[in-house]
């Protein structure tokens, strides 16, 4: 913010002649190497994810619902980060793609429990509600443990917390969220694409 406060006002009070330009170096040109360079990984892990849950599920379905859902949980990162005043900086960018990887692998287990018998007399909907039901405990830990390990982390406790403060607020943001679309989320998004795929009784 402090970059595109000066540069507005070099833009409109300084006059370069032809042939002069304006560049910004230091860390700013760092961070905005490192933003790029983030955002690329980030999409290419996003596309390796998409590709082993093709393998894994064999549905197109299914990956998309836990992709789609692990992006939407980023809304918690940015909402706390936005709470605490954060800035989002190269931390904050690696917490939130640790966001989408808790959540993804949420999303994992409960679709896994649910398809793991296509056989069975129960529709989608009923298989669905019954994982919820059954891999809540195992996604509840995972998310208290991540919640408690980082909140030291998120207060600024200790010497030198200060640096990765960012990345512990991001991971919180999207962890408060991965309850509500690891539980809710990606199972409506895989019974909305399925049925959509496959009709009303598709699975």
């Amino acid at each position: 913010s402090a970059v595109r406060d000066i540069r507005g006002i070099l833009h409109r009070e300084l006059v370069l002649p032809a042939g002069v330009t304006l560049a910004f170096g230091g860390l700013y040109a760092s961070q905005q190497r490192a933003f790029a360079e983030l955002l690329g990984v980030f999409f290419a892990s996003l596309a390796c994810v998409t590709g082993l849950l093709l393998v894994e599920f064999g549905s197109v379905a299914a990956a998309a619902a836990i992709v789609l859902g692990s992006s939407l949980a980023l809304t918690g990162s940015l909402v706390g980060l936005w709470a605490t005043g954060t800035a989002l900086n190269v931390s904050s960018m690696v917490g939130m793609i640790m966001v989408v990887g808790i959540v993804a692998k949420n999303g994992i287990l409960l679709l896994d429990f649910a398809l793991r018998d296509p056989s069975s007399d129960e529709d989608l909907h009923g298989r669905l509600v019954r994982a919820g039901s059954v891999r809540l405990r195992p996604i509840l830990m995972t998310s208290l443990a991540a919640l408690a390990g980082l909140a030291p982390l998120a207060f600024g406790i200790g010497a030198g917390s200060q640096m990765q403060q960012p990345l512990a607020i991001a991971i919180l943001g999207g962890v408060s969220l991965a309850m509500l679309f690891s539980l809710i989320g990606v199972p409506l998004l895989y019974l909305l694409l399925a049925r959509r795929r496959h009709g009303p009784r598709g699975t």
